[in-house]
């Protein structure tokens, strides 16, 4: 657990200088290492990166002007998981969204091909 604990402060350092002009991050070793070796109680390291990166792109001004420290990112760890599963959920509800256009389109073009003999057996059989 410890070399899981140190991968997500990793990350949370790549992601750090990712969105700060490649400053280092402020990372407070044992006490962030003891915070992360909390979390992965709880939460995958996988589960852990995937959320320390929505930190860095959440709209949340309190977040945002924190100074992004790990701490913080513990902290309000709440609220960046529901922040990032709304995020998740929006993007699954435009990808069905778009795979219905899609199929709607692909009905259109079905149609379009079919002979006048052909519309007439759909139209019998929806009936």
């Amino acid at each position: 657990m410890p070399d899981d604990a140190k991968d997500v402060l990793i990350r949370y350092g790549q992601c750090f200088r990712q969105h700060h002009d490649d400053w280092p991050a402020p990372i407070n070793w044992p006490k962030d290492m003891k915070l992360a070796q909390t979390l992965l109680k709880d939460y995958t390291p996988q589960q852990l990166g995937q959320l320390v990166e929505h930190m860095f792109v959440i709209e949340d001004e309190w977040i945002r002007n924190s100074g992004l420290t790990f701490g913080v990112f513990y902290a309000c760890l709440g609220k960046i998981l529901v922040s990032y599963q709304r995020k998740a959920r929006a993007e699954l509800i435009k990808l069905q969204q778009q795979e219905a256009q899609q199929r709607a389109i692909q009905q259109m073009q079905e149609w379009k091909n079919m002979t006048q003999e052909e519309r007439d057996q759909v139209k019998r059989a929806i009936r």
